[in-house]
């Protein structure tokens, strides 16, 4: 599962304890604060839709926050990282 993640507000107060709270879920096996249309995009490894839609519902609950989580599902993994391409470095 992906998470495009909007927060409501920008400053450097509320980006770390969204920064701290997604680093403090085992479920988002990665993190980065991106730039466009959304702030953070999370990869999330989850047993089922039921876990993941309560584990958005906490993340949008207002404490963080956190404007919109927008879910990507995963239909099938295409190409996945293989190591740095030799000839890159």
């Amino acid at each position: 599962m992906f998470a495009e993640i909007v927060a409501s507000a920008h400053d450097p107060a509320s980006t770390r304890r969204i920064e701290q709270a997604l680093a403090d879920i085992p479920e988002a096996i990665e993190a980065y604060q991106v730039s466009g249309s959304y702030d953070f995009l999370v990869r999330f490894l989850v047993p089922d839709m039921e876990f993941w839609t309560n584990l958005a519902d906490e993340l949008a609950d207002g404490e963080l926050k956190i404007e919109t989580v927008r879910t990507v599902a995963v239909m099938r993994r295409i190409k996945g990282w293989v190591g740095v391409p030799l000839g890159a470095t």
